[in-house]
């Protein structure tokens, strides 16, 4: 590996090497599928069966259509960027629905990261078994679970559209808050101190409240967040750390789903009032942690131009650093204060940061000290980041609920009795 201080900016969906990854990953998925078609069919229909529950109408609006809608504002991030190269784009990766609830652009975005680890899976030597069901899903929860399929080997994972919103927004946001400079013209390096990104949050009050909005809008609705204001990124060195920081946390989500299904934790480690099944619980999340952040970590290696923060581990520690914050958020929105007790089936947060901090050292340490100590010192930043933007966040948020606001909820019931990376309390969204 190169020194990892350093990232080569790129320009954003334009290279034809891109096109011609993706078009291989797709080849080969397609015939993954096809040997394990008839149970992976099934498991596309139970999946479609979860995303009817949610009261939404199928989707059939053709890509041409998607694209226009969004174009606009893509606009305002790329301005050379040209519609029909981005309906060419889709139509070459040639991906399919696997549900009619599925569309073009956001399922595209969900079989990309599918076929991104499941190559890591194959690099690893882990067997998928017959295999994954793998989308969105649009509804009141900012999640993403695993559901193994009864009477089969195959398992049904899905990201709901906050949790995607929420890295999106959380992508955006760091990268307009880490200090860089520009090395040899095409590369650059980022800060590796806390401070340095705090003194230029504290410089720009608009990033500063942006950051502060975050965390108030999943207090004020946990379960539909407001999505905020358009933050614009601009710049090849911000747009590059945009695209590679959002990458690795959705790579971490979908790799620790995946490590459920390829470990075959089931319902029966499931939380309840017996201490042993919570033991249980909190060592699948563990070995769960371990293995997505394994498998999202080769899966950033293996690109063109390796995402520097998938390699590190970074994106893992953001996520699980974010949704806790969102999760602390609502709590104090309700009652004035955090409540700091072991949830019921995940591990608390400073565990599970430990547990990243002691794994990534040793899947990096073929490549030396030096690299060691640089990739402790980025994930201290990244998150000290999100506590210095949640500090401020959680003044605001204890005035407000001195002055009367509460969380507006709509408790519609869980959409699956599985386990996964959830944003509130397990009361609210773990219940069937």
């Amino acid at each position: 590996m190169n020194d990892y201080a350093f990232f080569n900016a790129r320009p954003f969906m334009t290279k034809k090497k891109r096109l011609r990854r993706d078009e291989r990953r797709a080849r080969k998925l397609a015939e993954r599928r096809m040997e394990n078609y008839p149970a992976l069919l099934a498991t596309h229909e139970y999946r479609g069966q979860q995303q009817a529950k949610v009261g939404k109408e199928p989707l059939g609006e053709p890509i041409e259509s998607l694209v226009s809608k969004g174009f606009r504002h893509l606009q305002q991030f790329f301005p050379d960027l040209k519609k029909h190269q981005l309906v060419s784009e889709y139509r070459q990766r040639g991906y399919a629905y696997d549900t009619k609830w599925d569309d073009p652009l956001s399922h595209g975005l969900m079989l990309g990261l599918q076929q991104q680890i499941e190559g890591a899976c194959n690099v690893l030597g882990y067997e998928l078994r017959d295999g994954v069901s793998i989308g969105f899903l649009r509804a009141e929860s900012t999640e993403a679970m695993q559901q193994p399929v009864m009477l089969t080997e195959t398992s049904v994972i899905m990201m709901t559209e906050n949790l995607y919103m929420l890295i999106h927004r959380t992508a955006k946001l760091l990268a307009l808050t880490v200090p860089f400079k520009v090395v040899n013209g095409d590369q650059f390096k980022i800060s590796e101190d806390i401070a340095d990104a705090v003194a230029l949050v504290n410089s720009n009050d608009q990033l500063r409240e942006e950051w502060a909005r975050l965390f108030i809008d999943h207090a004020v609705a946990p379960g539909t967040p407001y999505r905020g204001e358009v933050v614009i990124v601009t710049g090849k060195e911000r747009q590059t750390m945009w695209e590679d920081l959002g990458d690795a946390m959705n790579l971490f989500v979908v790799g620790h789903e995946y490590a459920h299904h390829i470990l075959k934790h089931s319902l029966s480690g499931s939380a309840s009032v017996s201490g042993l099944d919570v033991d249980a619980s909190h060592r699948m999340e563990y070995e769960a942690d371990i293995l997505g952040l394994m498998l999202s970590m080769q899966a950033g290696y293996s690109e063109a131009s390796p995402n520097i923060f998938a390699c590190f581990g970074v994106g893992a520690a953001i996520v699980l650093s974010v949704i806790e914050y969102c999760r602390h958020a609502a709590q104090i929105l309700a009652s004035g204060v955090v409540t700091h007790e072991s949830r019921t089936t995940h591990p608390s947060l400073p565990s599970r940061l430990e547990c990243i901090a002691q794994i990534v050292p040793e899947i990096l340490r073929p490549y030396g000290p030096d690299q060691i100590e640089v990739v402790r010192r980025i994930h201290g930043m990244f998150v000290g980041i999100i506590q210095n933007a949640w500090n401020s966040a959680e003044e605001v948020l204890t005035r407000a609920h001195q002055q009367g606001s509460r969380p507006v909820y709509r408790d519609d019931g869980g959409w699956l009795p599985g386990r996964g990376m959830a944003l509130v309390s397990d009361d609210y969204v773990e219940t069937a």
